[in-house]
């Protein structure tokens, strides 16, 4: 709750405040002492030793650590001295949110709750870092334990790497990069990032289709130096299919004109459709107008909203269908972190597929 406290009010306060009681200051002391250097203590020193050492008399230390006592930090045993209990401060976790290439995905309240879920379990404090600017200065004023950066920018690299290496600041990065370059310049900081295996989605699809004896593969979305891209058609064409050209129809405004030629062929024909809804509707509406819409094997990657599409569109017959795993990346971010506070080490790069299913909600096994 927020006070708002007139001026004239803040200057007769000021009058009347008193000096920080020292044995507040020596409690504060000895919890440096205790969490100090990231070295685990068990027992504290002597009162006598203590004393001499922080330059105060055993009463005012005596008060510290009854403070500390109270607050279940520190355990009396009478006849063996003052013990450290297991209990220790949150650690703080920053979670910076920027204008990355795909923004309008990440953050994500679906992702955030599994980053925020998945903190809070495993006790810690996490907090949004609004940055005014991407320095280092003005995200060391933070003063973190940690940091999760969701979608940072490519330009943003050169200072991740330096909190990695330098700062030795445990930081992982939650990126839904898919271009080539990008994934050129990830690959600096591949262990301190969450992301999909986007050549596992490639195969995914490809593998699909081949068990279904498609020849014909419509494919909608992806840019033309994708991952996924690249690898469905190394893998379609490897099986002795020819993937070609025409069939990929990049940018969504095309779909109109450049889909309907592709259907009135009298192949086996599969439709690949990433997510987006833009992307989707243009699909639907070209199936729905379709004299036989059921007979294409359609395959949506990523797509949240399926539900009030095939209402929408009650023609269109959906085969085969992604949801974006955003819980789970969010999820996998934050113990990919936590895991480096155990073990001091990155994880190795974490990858997710999402499991494939129908619209009656069955999962499907391409093997």
């Amino acid at each position: 709750m927020f006070i708002f406290i007139p001026d004239k009010r803040i200057r007769n306060m000021k009058k009347v405040t008193k000096k920080t009681p020292l044995h507040i200051n020596i409690r504060q002391k000895l919890l440096d002492y205790i969490y100090g250097e990231g070295v685990r203590k068990d027992k504290l020193p002597s009162e006598r030793d203590l004393a001499l050492d922080l330059k105060v008399s055993r009463s005012t230390l005596r008060k510290a650590i009854s403070q500390l006592t109270r607050e279940e930090i520190i355990i009396n045993h009478p006849r063996s001295g003052n013990y450290i209990s297991g209990i220790r401060p949150p650690r703080r976790i920053g979670i910076i949110n920027t204008e990355g290439e795909f923004a309008a995905l990440i953050p994500n309240s679906i992702t955030l709750s599994g980053e925020l879920k998945t903190l809070g379990e495993a006790g810690c404090l996490p907090s949004f870092l609004y940055l005014g600017e991407i320095t280092e200065q003005e995200l060391m004023k933070h003063n973190m334990d940690a940091i999760i950066w969701n979608d940072p920018p490519a330009s943003a690299i050169p200072l991740i790497l330096n909190i990695i290496e330098k700062r030795k600041l445990p930081l992982v990065v939650l990126s839904l990069m898919f271009s080539t370059e990008a994934e050129e310049l990830w690959r600096h900081i591949k262990k301190n990032i969450v992301s999909l295996d986007y050549n596992a989605v490639g195969d995914m699809r490809a593998e699909y289709f081949i068990s279904r004896g498609c020849k014909k593969v419509i494919y909608l979305g992806n840019h033309k130096d994708a991952p996924t891209l690249k690898k469905f058609k190394s893998a379609f064409n490897s099986a002795g299919n020819k993937f070609k050209e025409e069939w990929h129809i990049m940018d969504v405004f095309d779909i109109p004109e450049k889909l309907p030629p592709l259907l009135d062929s009298g192949e086996r024909t599969g439709i690949i459709s990433n997510g987006g809804a833009a992307r989707q509707e243009n699909l639907f509406r070209i199936l729905q107008e379709h004299p036989e819409p059921e007979k294409f094997i359609l395959y949506l990657d990523y797509i949240n909203g399926i539900e009030d599409l095939l209402l929408l569109y009650p023609r269109v017959k959906v085969s085969v269908f992604n949801t974006f795993p955003y819980f789970e990346m969010g999820k996998a971010a934050a113990e990919t972190l936590i895991k480096q506070f155990d073990n001091a080490l990155p994880e190795p790069q974490i990858c997710f597929n999402s499991c494939m299913k129908t619209p009656d909600g069955a999962s499907v096994n391409n093997e």
